[in-house]
């Protein structure tokens, strides 16, 4: 907010808006996400009146991420963003940006589309801060399509990467997916531990149904044989 305050004074707008977008970027890797989206809406509006290209497409790239992150997740105003950064500002798509076509389109259940831009996000990692973040990507898709060997070894190599890490916001990301990740596989535990107790119980009752009525038979057919003999003998 400082930078910003001082290339206001010394007029020098386009100093002064990138400074405004990175007080953005700062405050959505605090998980800000209301004051960001404020920031990189205003942004994006006056790169584009000043037609700075570089700016809007940065803009489009982190709204796009926001979208993605916020509880009320908005996948196809992601898909929208980074399609206009590609067909309309005619910016090349980073392998970052693949990785979140790739999230977007496992929340609207095109899971086809999803594999293909995972694909494409880890062809295209170059760094190691990329392939970790592709992987990432790998993660959620594999796990969001049930596959969960490949998501366990995804989100494996992540937590490698993450551990000699600085990334704050990768760390974060990966901490929550392995607690969503330990979450599902305990609800599959017990909904195992469920059915196998219902089996249980199938399993105990069900010749129950069968000796209580060959109980209540038999004592009936002894009760009518000693009137029978009682009968007898009094004869």
């Amino acid at each position: 907010d400082k930078a910003l305050e001082a290339f206001e004074k010394a007029e020098m707008p386009y100093n002064a808006l990138n400074a405004y977008f990175e007080g953005g970027l700062a405050r959505y890797n605090f998980q800000d996400y209301a004051s960001a989206e404020v920031i990189f809406r205003n942004t994006m509006s006056q790169a584009r009146q000043a037609a700075d290209t570089l700016l809007e497409a940065a803009c489009l790239e982190a709204y796009a991420a926001l979208c993605l992150e916020t509880a009320d997740q908005d996948p196809s105003l992601a898909i929208n963003m980074l399609a206009r950064k590609a067909n309309e500002l005619k910016c090349p798509l980073t392998s970052e940006d693949r990785g979140m076509l790739a999230y977007a389109y496992t929340l609207t259940g095109n899971m086809e589309e999803a594999a293909e831009w995972v694909s494409k996000a880890l062809q295209s990692a170059q760094t190691p801060e990329e392939k970790a973040q592709a992987r990432f990507r790998e993660y959620q898709v594999a796990s969001r399509s049930g596959d969960t060997a490949a998501a366990l070894a995804a989100l494996e190599a992540v937590m490698e990467h993450s551990n000699s890490s600085e990334s704050a916001s990768l760390k974060h990301s990966v901490e929550a997916a392995r607690k969503g990740y330990e979450s599902h596989q305990m609800e599959i535990i017990r909904n195992r531990l469920q059915v196998a107790r219902l089996t249980s119980l199938f399993i105990i009752l069900a010749p129950m149904t069968v000796v209580f009525p060959l109980v209540g038979y038999m004592r009936n057919r002894r009760l009518v044989m000693a009137k029978a003999m009682a009968h007898e003998k009094a004869e």
